[in-house]
């Protein structure tokens, strides 16, 4: 089976399921059948490698399994060389699908909401739902942990589109300060990254709970384990967000804040 981006079949489940969008409920029904809490992935970019390859082959599926979820791969148009907003913009009708195919999902069956989370540029596009307001309150909960991670969205006023979404029971975004991707991107294209920076103006919202990972030393890719550089801390904050588990930041975090915004600082 080719592991090539195919915008025909954007969901994808590991080790080689793929589907179309209006089988979203098929691929959600086998995901739920493994009797595991579901994770919904949205990747960031794959420059000439392109998605599910990338995560299939740096291990990113399989990492994520090992929080004990069921993981929904939505794949993007990753492939590209820079910083490019509309590749992951363009794939916003068939997340909205996602969406709907979701909501119709719950109804119907009496499971627990899947978690999601978004990694460096899939950010966008859960920016864009929440601003097509596909995440408001008419949507009821669709979402338990919404985890943006690593977040290739800029920071600048960035609570605007994070204050409607009522979707999600709980909302994370850790801040690395220490992300060297971000780094590079906040300087190539400007202003600063969510994942990376927390400043003014707009620089938080009220429903979200932000944690700064930054004394753990690690670079982007720190959602799966073998970015962890070993902290027990971190990979079990991630495995509680990923099964939809409310998070115990006991012994994990104490309370500080990063340029005035109060944050949860890993230690």
């Amino acid at each position: 089976m080719s592991l090539t981006y195919d915008p025909d079949q954007p969901l994808f489940i590991a080790p080689s399921t793929r589907l179309r969008i209006d089988e979203a409920e098929k691929a959600l029904d086998l995901c739920y059948q493994t009797g595991r809490p579901v994770l919904i992935y949205l990747h960031g970019r794959a420059k000439d490698v392109g998605e599910p390859r990338k995560s299939v082959n740096t291990g990113i599926y399989r990492e994520l399994e090992a929080y004990g979820v069921a993981v929904l791969g939505f794949t993007w148009d990753a492939d590209d060389s820079g910083y490019d907003e509309n590749r992951a913009i363009a794939s916003s009708d068939d997340f909205a699908r996602l969406l709907k195919s979701l909501r119709s999902y719950l109804n119907s069956h009496d499971v627990q909401a899947p978690s999601l989370l978004a990694h460096s540029m899939g950010n966008i596009i859960v920016a864009e739902a929440a601003k097509d307001d596909l995440l408001g309150p008419a949507a009821g909960t669709l979402i338990t942990n919404l985890i943006l991670t690593s977040a290739a969205v800029k920071a600048k006023r960035h609570a605007k589109w994070l204050d409607l979404i009522e979707a999600a029971e709980r909302i994370f975004v850790p801040v690395n300060t220490h992300d060297l991707v971000l780094g590079l991107a906040g300087i190539a294209f400007r202003p600063n990254m969510l994942g990376k920076d927390l400043k003014a103006p707009g620089a938080r919202s009220p429903k979200v709970t932000y944690v700064d990972v930054s004394a753990c030393k690690v670079n982007h890719r720190y959602f799966v384990p073998q970015g962890q550089n070993g902290h027990a801390g971190l990979k079990s904050l991630y495995a509680e967000w990923a099964t939809g588990l409310p998070a115990h930041f006991n012994d994990i975090a104490v309370p500080d804040e990063m340029n005035g915004v109060p944050v949860l600082r890993v230690v």
